[in-house]
């Protein structure tokens, strides 16, 4: 993850004037997640309904809990 964090940062200087679109959050979010999750189409594309997220500290501590994923918006625009 700490070379997927160098080469993001790379490819984010190249980007640093293009518009801030949830497709180049996708693709960032691509590139910091490569070969580092179990299922690999979880990066790229907001979660669906019945995955649920939570970071947590090392003592079980909720420190963000996104919303759920029904109050996310789709890929076209439009409610998921």
């Amino acid at each position: 993850m700490i070379l997927n964090n160098y080469l993001t940062m790379r490819r984010m200087g190249a980007l640093r004037n293009e518009p801030l679109t949830k497709e180049l959050i996708f693709e960032i979010h691509r590139l910091v997640m490569e070969k580092t999750l179990k299922d690999a189409s979880i990066a790229g594309r907001f979660r669906r309904t019945d995955e649920r997220i939570r970071v947590v500290d090392n003592i079980g501590k909720i420190i963000h809990d996104p919303p759920p994923a029904d109050q996310l918006e789709s890929a076209d625009g439009n409610d998921v």
